[in-house]
């Protein structure tokens, strides 16, 4: 799938799903997708399928979300994603991932450049921004290496500098990793991750009536090596915080 220009995707931009193959390369490349997403879930690129190849494509969202990885062996390079997403009355908190692996295994993401914004409409409509947002297992083996990761907040009409657990934008947003009993092999290495918010978040914000937190770090070894964090000045936000943890448990993250 490639050379294509998509002026208004309304959810899905290209949305590639097949069998976890061994045999086949897929590819989706130079591809321009411009989303304006009416319902949540909206990704310029979903690569839902094994050995699929996304590189060299430009994703704008003026309302949605960037790529998507479920397949594994996946390989994600040289793409340019700039994201914001608006909330609807189903989803009044909404994250603008710029990349996103979800329960994938193997993938190699590199040589990306990708800037996520948050912006508050009300005190109960808020748009996070999260330029890398991960979901994985134990043996994923992930490798996450040589991006630039902007996480940019841009305040709104609604915004309050001190509510710092509900409005924000990151760099990396860490969710529910799936099984807690082994490693993941997640590697996040030689990165440029550049916030005038926060650059790494695990925040449970998504509770809702006395329901479980989902937003969980427990017993997974994570690595972050040998990256760059570039504070961006804002008079914006006041004080900001490098890393959260709110309702979150923690264990087995390495900063190197």
């Amino acid at each position: 799938v490639f050379n294509n220009t998509i002026y208004n995707s309304r959810q899905w931009g290209i949305r590639v799903s097949r069998g976890d193959t061994t045999g086949t390369w897929g590819h989706i490349y130079n591809n321009t997708i411009t989303t304006n997403t009416i319902v949540t879930n909206g990704y310029g690129v979903g690569a839902h399928g094994g050995m699929l190849e996304v590189y060299d494509n430009v994703i704008h969202a003026t309302n949605g979300r960037g790529i998507h990885i479920e397949g594994n062996n996946a390989k994600v390079h040289g793409n340019d994603i700039d994201v914001i997403e608006f909330t609807s009355s189903e989803y009044p908190r909404v994250s603008a991932h710029g990349i996103k692996l979800e329960g994938c295994a193997n993938a190699e993401i590199y040589n990306n450049t990708i800037l996520s914004k948050g912006y508050v409409v009300s005190p109960t409509q808020t748009s996070i921004g999260a330029a890398l947002d991960f979901s994985v297992d134990v043996g994923s083996n992930n490798y996450i290496h040589n991006n630039t990761f902007t996480a940019r907040h841009l305040g709104g009409p609604g915004f309050t500098s001190g509510d710092y657990n509900t409005m924000y934008a990151t760099a990396i947003q860490a969710l529910q990793t799936g099984n807690i009993d082994g490693n993941t092999g997640l590697r996040i290495e030689d990165n440029t991750f550049i916030s005038n918010d926060r650059f790494f978040s695990s925040t449970e914000w998504a509770v809702v009536d006395g329901a479980e937190p989902d937003r969980i770090i427990d017993a997974q070894t994570i690595s972050l090596a040998r990256n760059t964090w570039i504070r961006e000045p804002t008079a914006l936000l006041l004080m900001k915080k490098d890393i959260t943890f709110f309702q979150s448990s923690v264990s087995g993250l390495r900063f190197v």
